[in-house]
């Protein structure tokens, strides 16, 4: 039983994607990116997710993450109209789904806030309508649930605090 257990757990492992908030790469600061892929002027925060593939063995094929909820903390109000796709952190914009190795990790961006507006929440969504983007420009807490969805994997779901402030030093995300 002992050797069965051994190997059961050594090479079985549930088809798992986890999500966190690793301090490495919670949040950076960059120059936004025009239509052209050039750099702008204009300083963003950008804050990050990551995925973690828990399997020993398995590459979590066809890695996508959406925002499907966002709602005001105080009173519950949803703001989001449609579940939302994501940009993946450090990938051109027109890659929508990335695969993650065996106990590998990539980061989607879950928001992110222009310097000098860090009360407004912004989205690196996949969307070409505006309508879908929520609309938040003041100091708030937001209650933010993300889903990552992975061929032959459980889908995943969590809930995060995201903060707004009129001091970017006070704007950040949490898991709850």
């Amino acid at each position: 039983i002992s050797l069965f257990l051994t190997l059961y757990f050594a090479y079985y492992i549930p088809d798992k994607l986890e999500l966190y908030l690793d301090n490495a790469t919670k949040y950076a600061d960059a120059k936004l990116i025009d239509r052209y892929n050039l750099p702008t002027s204009t300083k963003a925060r950008f804050f990050h997710i990551t995925i973690i593939n828990k399997h020993k063995k398995k590459t979590a094929k066809n890695c996508k993450a959406y925002l499907i909820s966002l709602k005001e903390k105080d009173n519950n109000n949803e703001l989001l109209k449609a579940e939302l796709p994501l940009k993946w952190m450090g990938y051109p914009t027109n890659i929508t789904s990335v695969d993650i190795p065996p106990a590998g990790k990539v980061s989607f961006d879950a928001f992110y806030v222009i310097h000098n507006k860090p009360n407004e929440l912004l989205l690196n969504a996949f969307v070409d309508y505006s309508e879908f983007l929520p609309k938040v420009q003041k100091n708030t807490k937001l209650i933010a649930i993300y889903k990552v969805t992975a061929d032959g994997f459980k889908t995943k779901k969590d809930q995060f605090l995201i903060t707004l402030s009129e001091n970017l030093n006070n704007v950040s995300i949490e898991k709850i």
